[in-house]
């Protein structure tokens, strides 16, 4: 008798039960800084934050000599103008010397008196007028019949003004017109620095003749 073997497929492993689709996820490390990476980070977050600053301050500071330095240039300005237009119109210039009238010498004088010509007073009423130094600053006194009055016309960060005279022509014998070299030198300060600064002009007088 003949047995017929039949033939059986092979055995196959049954697939894996339906996940929707989705393949499991692999393993990754988890990235991130390291200490040593935050700790350089934050150096150089530190050096670059501290070059900045300097340099603002810098700006900073010199915007503000910058402005100190215009703010005393305007109050020269005004001081010396007042100062050349009485002496313009003055007489009787003295340098405060014990001989009085001229002052030629290179030095000149620190202390300048003149009679100042006031509209509507009488040539005997007209104040006389003193420009001097002290303690570094410019001041004026005013001497008339009602009294003395000093001013103070400079302040800082103007300092350590020097102020002098030189007169020619003071005396109506000569004949000559009188003249005034005024020379002015001092320092702007502003925080630590200060920038030095030196002025000259010559008032010429108006007056043709002494009215006195």
């Amino acid at each position: 008798m003949t047995n017929f073997t039949q033939n059986q497929p092979p055995e196959t492993s049954s697939p894996a039960p339906d996940q929707g689709g989705l393949t499991p996820p692999k393993a990754h490390g988890q990235a991130g800084f390291s200490l040593i990476e935050l700790i350089v980070s934050i150096a150089i977050f530190a050096i670059v934050t501290t070059v900045a600053l300097v340099g603002l301050l810098s700006v900073i500071d010199a915007s503000r000599q910058t402005r100190a330095s215009a703010d005393a240039v305007d109050n020269l300005n005004f001081v010396v103008d007042d100062m050349i237009r009485r002496i313009r119109t003055g007489y009787d210039f003295d340098c405060g010397s014990s001989g009085g009238g001229d002052c030629t010498g290179t030095g000149g004088s620190n202390n300048f008196y003149f009679t100042s010509s006031e509209v509507g007073e009488a040539f005997g009423d007209n104040p006389r007028v003193r420009y001097y130094v002290d303690s570094g600053q410019i001041k004026r006194t005013i001497t008339s019949s009602a009294g003395s009055d000093t001013i103070q016309l400079t302040a800082p960060p103007l300092e350590n003004i020097d102020l002098r005279f030189q007169v020619t022509g003071s005396p109506d014998s000569d004949r000559e017109q009188s003249r005034v070299l005024i020379y002015l030198e001092g320092e702007v300060a502003a925080g630590d620095s200060a920038q030095s600064f030196r002025l000259q002009t010559t008032v010429s007088q108006r007056l043709l003749f002494n009215p006195s």
